[in-house]
């Protein structure tokens, strides 16, 4: 499986896997760490002990579990019955979020027209 490796403004490089994910180069992501009794990660590769968590070595391999990243079994409804949920709880927050807009331009209107209302009876 070909990974294309992008680096972002963070100078931070990243793989894409076969579904299009984009997976950070990292030992967290590598298939080539082992952990110690200790729960620190090694590398299996380059016989370093201890790993820091954004450290990326020339070993590097994308993990079995990230690799299939993306992936939507055919056999799993209620995942598609779940997005189906968030794309419209999605739609009904942008609906909301306008009916917020247009309350406030209507309640700033209001308001406008009390504080002309006021001035005007200064001037009289």
């Amino acid at each position: 499986m070909p990974t294309v490796l992008i680096n972002n403004e963070f100078n931070r490089t990243y793989a894409i896997n076969a579904f299009g994910i984009r997976i950070k180069r990292c030992c967290a992501s590598c298939s080539n760490k082992i952990f110690d009794d200790k729960g620190c990660r090694i590398c299996n590769c380059n016989e370093k002990v201890i790993l820091n968590p954004k450290e990326c070595c020339n070993y590097w391999l994308m993990s079995e579990s990230l690799s299939r990243a993306g992936l939507v079994r055919k056999d799993a409804p209620e995942l598609r019955d779940l997005t189906e949920r968030i794309r419209a709880l999605r739609e009904h927050d942008k609906e909301l979020r306008e009916l917020k807009r247009q309350l406030n331009r209507e309640s700033n209107r209001r308001m406008r027209e009390k504080m002309k209302a006021r001035w005007r009876k200064c001037l009289i």
